[in-house]
């Protein structure tokens, strides 16, 4: 971010595009991806609403079709439900005098379930996410591997043995909707986790985890055609099974280091003069 948010408490800004520096992490990201071996590339993408958010998951689906002529990728899918955490009437308050001694003895009390005034809990960020997961994500997915299954003749004998056989979905977010999924995935004690603070997230770090194959939802458990899957009660609980879920990997930043801090230097301090009199501008 370019905001000074060690003093300041951030909020979801959704208007608010990529900075120079986060179109470029953006771009690098989508090299990354691109890269990959064709089982390993995303077919699908997700992106929260929000602007920046958008353009993470364009640039993404720019460089995965000017690498392989061939791909086809379906539209970005926008989710609402994947949205920064609202902080409420505390967004771009100060950081010191807003939590105090005894908010942060509240805080530390019940760290899922505080919410900033007029705010969201960690919680409830969670159960949003979870819910595009399970109510959009995976639906989705089953439709691919259905198409797939279909234009490949397979007869599914295979289904389920190898992790590495689900489509892989992209799903770009932000920090602390990330962080509550990640808690869920862990079935982390909340008393043990504290808060979505205690995991460290680059601009644009993969954090990446799969379903096991062998508890994959077929097409069939959605119903209708591939444009009209609506999950099941079966497919929805498959999800929502912690068991069923691996971590692969968190903040997985590699595709930044070749990026250099001093490049973007004068663009941030012309910002800073600027954040008075227009809307913050956030990296990805």
């Amino acid at each position: 971010m370019n905001l000074h948010l060690a003093t300041t408490i951030g909020g979801r800004a959704n208007d608010s595009p990529l900075t120079r520096r986060g179109r470029a992490q953006a771009a690098a990201l989508g090299a990354r991806l691109a890269s990959l071996p064709e089982n390993l590339r995303p077919s699908l993408l997700f992106a929260s609403t929000a602007v920046r958010a958008r353009e993470t998951a364009e640039a993404i689906s720019r460089a995965l079709r000017e690498s392989h002529a061939t791909v086809s990728l379906p539209p970005v899918r926008l989710e609402e439900d994947l949205l920064e955490i609202d902080m409420g009437s505390w967004a771009g308050a100060d950081r010191r005098a807003t939590y105090t001694p005894e908010v942060l003895a509240r805080i530390r009390a019940r760290p899922l379930d505080f919410a900033a005034p007029g705010g969201e809990s960690q919680k409830q960020v969670e159960e949003r996410v979870a819910r595009c997961v399970e109510e959009a994500v995976l639906p989705s997915a089953a439709a691919a591997a259905a198409e797939q299954k279909k234009s490949s003749g397979s007869n599914g004998s295979d289904s389920g043995s190898n992790i590495k056989t689900l489509p892989v979905v992209a799903v770009v977010a932000h920090g602390v909707s990330i962080k509550t999924m990640l808690r869920r995935v862990l079935a982390s004690d909340p008393a043990r986790f504290a808060a979505a603070r205690n995991i460290a997230l680059a601009n644009t770090g993969i954090c990446e985890i799969a379903l096991d194959t062998r508890h994959f939802p077929s097409h069939d458990d959605y119903g209708g055609d591939p444009g009209e899957v609506t999950p099941s009660g079966s497919a929805a609980a498959c999800a929502a099974d912690r068991e069923k879920w691996h971590l692969i990997r968190i903040n997985d930043a590699a595709h930044l280091e070749g990026l250099a801090a001093e490049t973007f230097e004068e663009e941030e301090e012309e910002e800073e003069e600027e954040q008075a009199a227009s809307s913050p501008r956030l990296d990805a």
